[in-house]
């Protein structure tokens, strides 16, 4: 266990020397070359190349490595490879390759009328490369992402939405490295794309909920979608509840960070969300002038809006708290709590039913 924690801690930390990098994408120039060669000329390269073909193959790697050296291609790190460091890659590689055309095109004109490399040769090797490359570095990504965070840890999330704001929502969860979610499925209440998948990812349609979060183990749901009336995001809500998944919300474009969605920003689902109007806000020194040395009985004080009720009070320190109830257990909760959560002793717990008048009087 410790050598296993030590591992993982140096793994981490360790960063790969940028000459190795380096050293790899050169080796994918030299590796792309031959095969565009041998692809070119049906595996059997021609003695008029093959004779010029090792001194061909030096020259081209110089310039690919010129380009790489300016370019810093090899700076980035490997394991937060994005977007960015794929246009990268494609135009210093592309860059190369209008390097080998213009070489030919001087050639051809100015010194011995030739194509020094077949165009098909450019082509190939362009396209080779870049795939190379790119596959490099995704590859390595996915290893290191694995290993920090495997599949079995990894939470299951389901979205709710099929638009931009859906995908913009999954692409955020699969490019943070520190998330530990997984998009397993999407819903929507319609079945225009069921049966669909995007990013390969199915769709299912919002009535098979159930056997969605039963198939793939899943434990949250994101509604990712805009404009949903609240009476349909209560149901949805509702239903989520009713299958023990937590429910986050993505707040809206403008509070992105820098135009990007961070995964820091999904929030669970709060009551004012489902609100039709604005939560109000009670004035908490009104609050507890009212309440502030008052006995208060507290009915129903076991049941989630008694309870609930009788924290409220506890904050703001009545003379005495009387707590009334049928339920002997979750009474007995509700007065450990207050006890020893709020540190509130000035009650006092009466077991009893409502309905008995004789008792009540």
């Amino acid at each position: 266990m410790i050598f296993e924690k030590i591992s993982e801690m140096n793994y981490t930390k360790r960063l790969t020397p940028r000459w190795i990098i380096f050293i790899i994408d050169l080796g994918i120039c030299f590796s792309s070359l031959l095969i565009a060669f041998y692809l070119r000329f049906n595996l059997s390269i021609p003695a008029l190349y093959l004779s010029k073909l090792l001194p061909l193959i030096i020259c081209i790697l110089a310039i690919r490595a010129v380009s790489f050296l300016i370019a810093h291609t090899s700076s980035g790190i490997i394991r937060y490879t994005c977007l960015r460091d794929i246009e990268l890659i494609l135009t210093v590689v592309a860059s190369g390759s209008l390097t080998f055309v213009a070489i030919n095109v001087v050639n051809m004109f100015f010194i011995d009328g030739k194509n020094i490399i077949p165009y098909s040769v450019i082509i190939i090797d362009f396209v080779t490369t870049s795939f190379l490359m790119i596959c490099f570095r995704l590859l390595t990504k996915t290893l290191y992402y694995e290993f920090m965070h495997p599949s079995k840890q990894k939470t299951n999330m389901i979205i709710y939405g099929t638009g931009e704001f859906a995908m913009l929502t999954k692409r955020a969860l699969d490019l943070d490295n520190l998330a530990q979610y997984k998009v397993v499925a999407f819903i929507e209440n319609s079945k225009r794309n069921v049966k669909k998948t995007l990013e390969g990812i199915p769709i299912y349609h919002l009535k098979d909920l159930s056997l969605v979060v039963s198939k793939y183990s899943a434990t949250h749901l994101i509604i990712a979608k805009k404009n949903i009336p609240n009476v349909f995001k209560n149901d949805l809500v509702e239903e989520c509840l009713n299958q023990d998944i937590k429910v986050l919300t993505v707040p809206n474009v403008e509070q992105w960070i820098n135009g990007e969605l961070s995964v820091r920003q999904l929030k669970n689902i709060k009551i004012e969300d489902l609100l039709e109007r604005d939560a109000i806000h009670l004035d908490d020194k009104q609050v507890r002038k009212q309440n502030m040395g008052k006995v208060i009985l507290v009915t129903g004080a076991a049941g989630s809006i008694g309870s609930e009720i009788v924290r409220q009070l506890a904050r703001y320190n009545p003379q005495k708290i009387i707590l009334l109830d049928q339920a002997e257990s979750p009474l007995y909760d509700i007065d450990l709590e207050i006890s020893e959560k709020f540190n509130f002793h000035d009650y006092e717990i009466i077991l009893a039913d409502v309905t008995d008048l004789g008792r009540m009087n």
